[in-house]
């Protein structure tokens, strides 16, 4: 399951962000999302994934506040959907629902000869990854990547 955030408003407005355990929001250089934002504190906010799963989303007294929907939090359980606002910026929380079926993998000895073996793995649904190829964040792109396999079998695309 991939999990992104895309900014609907604001100066990162159109842009999409994967999210990882942890991820932070803030006008600082080294935050993971920077917004460069008068109104947004140098580390903001920060979602992170908690032990069972779910992303929760922290303001980190920040000076004007975290909004989700139209209710300013110190602490929230994310849901698809969910509007957050911080500052001037405008994101929305969205879950990339994957699913299990087969797709076939070029053997590890012999990279170039294609498709030979199938295996278990990991393929999107309608409206994730497969839809946007840039998320793909599957172990088996990078590994398409580093074997130089004709194609991923996760996205499709030539790595």
């Amino acid at each position: 399951m991939a999990r992104r955030l895309r900014a609907a408003g604001g100066p990162l407005e159109g842009k999409t962000f994967v999210l990882g355990r942890r991820t932070v929001i803030g006008r600082s250089s080294d935050a993971d999302i920077q917004i460069v934002d008068s109104k947004i504190s140098r580390q903001h906010a920060c979602l992170l994934e908690d032990d069972d799963g779910k992303m929760i989303l922290l303001d980190l007294s920040s000076r004007n506040g975290t909004v989700v929907g139209d209710r300013s939090v110190g602490r929230h359980d994310l849901q698809p959907g969910d509007s957050i606002q911080i500052g001037d910026s405008r994101f929305v929380y969205e879950v990339l629902q994957a699913s299990f079926e087969p797709v076939l993998l070029p053997s590890p000895e012999d990279p170039e000869d294609g498709p030979t073996e199938t295996v278990r793995a990991l393929a999107s649904s309608p409206m994730s990854i497969q839809t946007d190829p840039s998320l793909c964040v599957s172990p088996l792109h990078q590994a398409a990547i580093e074997r130089q396999w004709p194609y991923c079998p996760i996205c499709g695309r030539h790595p």
